[in-house]
Parts: structure tokens; sequence; C-alpha cells
């Protein structure tokens, strides 16, 4: 059986063969091979391929950043770009898009297979924390914990706060609707609103930090450096104008932040 499905896009087909050949000879099953940002965002939305290699430089329009915006917007796939080019500005264009990697011509093989492995194991552990979130009970079982941690761990043991399904519901709402926040991930032109802007990743780093307290295990599990991490959790203290965890957990719950 194999590992996953990958969606070549490349524009230089010596290129694009190579991959093929590495990619089935470790496993992996090559669902299809597009040549330019259009025909990538038809076939992703035909194959639903759990990876897509992209590449950023690619003729016509859209380029390959603005291919895999428009690929996420319509299905759940992992995008590891692949390019020649590696200025600071492309590489920030890159990570905005949510992508998994970000590979310089020329590569080793093994780069690209274990980057593809890195980026399944990542999504993996998104969609078990995203999905741990959407099975948070809607009613509170009698006699349970006030502590939301214990809660999260157990939640059938429910809560004695005469507000915990409210919570819940807010925490739930925050950490999986997409809407939720004002100008989530920059959709929207209000200044106001995008000082407000959490993005997908730091939604990934609250939920981690829920699930599992430490921000060093929160870093394993997304596949990021401790400084990273920590880097996103100040940028989403400062937007939301917290100090600490315990802040930021009581602004999830909806009581004040600081």
């Amino acid at each position: 059986m194999a590992e996953a499905s990958v969606l070549i896009v490349e524009d230089e087909v010596i290129v694009a063969e190579g991959l093929r050949r590495n990619l089935e000879a470790s496993g992996f099953t090559v669902s299809g091979h597009a040549m330019s940002g259009r025909e990538a965002v038809r076939m992703a939305q035909h194959l639903h391929p759990d990876v897509i290699l992209m590449d950023v430089i690619l003729g016509g329009v859209p380029d390959g950043i603005d291919a895999a915006r428009r690929i996420q917007e319509v299905i759940d796939t992992s995008i590891i770009y692949v390019s020649a080019y590696a200025n600071d500005l492309l590489v920030r264009e890159a990570v905005r898009t949510g992508a998994y990697g970000y590979i310089v011509k020329p590569f080793q093989s093994r780069q690209v297979t274990s980057s593809i492995r890195i980026a399944l194991y990542r999504r993996k552990e998104a969609r078990r924390l995203e999905q741990g979130f959407a099975l948070l009970p809607r009613q509170p079982a009698a006699g349970a914990t006030a502590e939301l941690g214990s809660a999260l761990e157990n939640p059938a043991a429910g809560s004695q706060h005469p507000h915990f399904t409210a919570m819940l519901q807010r925490m739930r709402a925050l950490l999986v609707d997409e809407d939720a926040w004002p100008g989530a991930d920059g959709g929207t032109s209000d200044p106001a609103a995008q000082a407000l802007c959490v993005t997908s990743r730091e939604k990934e780093i609250i939920r981690g930090l829920i699930c599992y307290r430490r921000l060093s295990k929160v870093a394993e599990v997304l596949g990021i450096s401790v400084h990273t991490a920590r880097n996103h959790l100040k940028s989403v203290f400062r937007k939301l104008n917290l100090h600490s965890q315990d802040e930021l957990l009581r602004f999830m719950l909806g009581g004040e932040g600081s």
C-alpha cells in the first residue's frame, strides 16, 4: 500500500520525471503532473492528493504560491515548495500560505521524501488536534471539575461551572472555526481587525498548548523549533494584549485577558 498520493507541479519535464521515479521507488503514488498553476488547481480539485510538490516559479498565471492559496481554499492538502529561488521575500510569501516545507534546487532525493513524511506527520497531528476540539462535549455532565485542563483530558467528567457549556463552545469556535476570529489570516482590509488577525499557525500553537501544556511538546508535534513556537506565541500575546498562558486560557474561555 502506498504511503500517500503526491501531485507534482513542475514546468521542467526532466525534473518532474526524476521526482516521479524517486517518489514511486520510495513507496508513494504520483497522482499526476501539472506544468502550470492553472493546471495544478484543476488537477488538485479532481485528484485530492495528500501532498503537493509545488514549483514556485511557473509560467503564466497563477504562479506556484497563488496556485497553492487557491488549492487550499477548496481541499485539505499539504504543500511543499520546490524552487531554485530562496530569497527572503519569496520564502516569507510561501510561509504565509501554510507550507509544510521549502526545498531549494538542486536537491537530493532523500530531502524530498523526508520532507513529505514530515509533512504527513505534522498534518496528521494537526488534524488530531482539530478533531479533539470538535469532539468536546456540548453539554457538561453533572458533578464535573471546573478546571478546563482536567475537562479536556477527561471531557465526560463535565463541570459544576454554570457557564461551562458556553465556555467549551467558545473555545471550540475559536480553535476550529476559521471565521471566528476577526480578520482571520488577513481576510480583511480593516486595520483594527488586522491587528487582531490570528493566523492558522498561531491557532495550532494555541491548540497545542491547551492539549499538551508545554511549549516544547507543541513544537515537537508541529515539527518546528521551540524558538519558532515561542515567537508565534509572543505574536498571539501581542495581538490580543495578553502577557501569559494563564491570561490566554482566560481569554479562550471568555473571561478577561488582562
